[in-house]
């Protein structure tokens, strides 16, 4: 597997992978070969142009490296939320046919291996504020409340562009 940082202008970012396919990305430095590979590329660019307000999306080979059934589920309903809008975690798990399992929904996001390109930083508490913890980062709170941020300022502009 191969490691590659990535300088952003919320934080650096670590992502790894193996030849185009994506299998984690982090916050915090991530082991392994550090080396460009081509999904860790693709990632950048594509990263960079999301932080421009250029992309809404990501258009990536990823591949989870583990998770239950359920915490894929909730993985893969995150790319419904469309750039800048939220939904709750009690949404989520009512999108996932569970919808007593808002806190284990809270718990799959914490885990999410490959945030930004599933979107976890989209979820809200049920009150619409910034709850649990993003990413595996001791400053996920504040990363999370960047992006969503971001994407909320990014589709305003868009408005009027």
């Amino acid at each position: 597997m191969s490691v590659m940082r990535i300088e952003t202008e919320f934080c650096p970012v670590w992502v790894a992978g193996v030849d185009d396919t994506i299998t984690q990305i982090s916050f915090t430095e991530l082991t392994g070969g550090q080396a460009h590979f081509p999904g860790g590329d693709a990632f950048a660019m594509q990263v960079t142009e999301y932080l421009a307000g250029a992309r809404d999306h990501f258009e990536l080979n990823t591949e989870f490296p583990y998770g239950t059934a359920f915490q894929k589920q909730v993985w893969q309903a995150m790319q419904t939320i469309p750039y800048g809008e939220t939904r709750t975690y009690k949404e989520i798990a009512t999108l996932i046919g569970s919808p007593k399992a808002q806190q284990a929904v809270g718990q799959a996001a914490k885990r999410n291996p490959l945030p930004f390109v599933y979107p976890c930083h989209r979820i809200m508490g049920a009150n619409g504020k910034l709850t649990g913890f993003f990413g595996n980062s001791e400053y996920g709170l504040d990363i999370k409340k960047r992006l969503a941020l971001h994407e909320q300022k990014s589709r305003q502009l868009s408005l009027f562009a």
